[in-house]
């Protein structure tokens, strides 16, 4: 049976579909909506990823904000990300569908994730000293992908001036 990291990086590669979608768009729609998902996918796997292999109600709540995230569910910032993404493919009624149908999926993995590493008894309690070091990049990370979920303008303006820097956008 795969652990949470496991299918965790097997969902990076899915992931990647989105900035694919959006870079094979192309022009300055595309290769900004493929750069803020680029930025909003690192965030939401690196706090995923941090909060894998640790318990408590607070890690919890925090792997639940990347993989509600990583779905696109507002407030965080991955909505933001796919929404995005979508604008660039809006002309196109199969290709939305089918990153719908990658969202639902991307919803149901990491949920699955969050059952089996939080919800479930941890056969090898760790020792809780200095527990809340480990907590405070994911604190800020989720922090992070919060904030740019209610408040998305500082990405949106980086990865507009990012994709016009990029050939191709012009188009």
């Amino acid at each position: 049976r795969s652990t949470g990291s496991e299918m965790l990086a097997y969902s990076a590669i899915g992931q990647v579909g989105y900035v694919l979608v959006a870079i094979g768009v192309g022009g300055p729609v595309g290769l900004a909506a493929a750069v803020a998902y680029t930025i909003v996918n690192a965030a939401n796997k690196t706090l995923l990823f941090l909060t894998t292999q640790q318990r408590g109600v607070v890690i919890g709540g925090l792997f639940a904000l990347g993989a509600l995230s990583i779905a696109g569910v507002p407030p965080a910032v991955g909505f933001v990300g796919k929404l995005e993404v979508f604008r660039a493919v809006i002309g196109d009624p199969l290709v939305v569908m089918i990153l719908l149908l990658g969202s639902l999926l991307s919803f149901v993995y990491a949920f699955q994730i969050y059952q089996f590493e939080h919800w479930r008894p941890d056969p090898t309690p760790a020792p809780r000293r200095d527990a809340w070091r480990s907590r405070i990049v994911p604190m800020a990370l989720g922090g992070l992908i919060l904030a740019l979920g209610v408040w998305p303008e500082p990405l949106l303006a980086l990865s507009d001036a990012a994709a016009r820097a990029l050939p191709g956008a012009a188009r």
